[in-house]
């Protein structure tokens, strides 16, 4: 899809500025896009939901997804919240990680293969 058509569905992300930011900058002229309904979604979800909830959000799933490598207690917060979603009895075999399907094995070199 051409660059402009992924702005068609998402007129509030300016994806011309994000290419740049990234680094990217203007050697890219189309992307695939396998499901456009997302980012339709996406912009709906952008224009309605206030800025303070995305940051709360954001800032959820930054601590979460990188708990294991902070300090003590921010892990034993995430490992008890995760224990109650999830109903784990003990932390993986390092004494300090969680294992959840959705954690990737790269971020994690000391998981086990499966």
């Amino acid at each position: 899809m051409p660059l402009a058509g992924v702005q068609k569905l998402t007129p509030l992300i300016s994806w011309n500025a994000w290419l740049k930011n990234s680094g990217i900058g203007k050697t890219i002229d189309s992307v695939i896009v396998r499901q456009p309904e997302f980012y339709t979604a996406l912009n709906t979800e952008l224009e309605h939901t206030p800025v303070e909830e995305w940051k709360s959000y954001l800032e959820a799933h930054l601590v979460s997804d990188n708990a294991v490598y902070l300090d003590q207690q921010t892990f034993s917060d995430y490992f008890a919240y995760r224990q109650t979603l999830t109903g784990a009895k003990a932390r993986g075999r390092d004494g300090k990680e969680c294992w959840t399907r959705k954690s990737p094995r790269w971020a994690k070199p000391w998981a086990s293969s499966s």
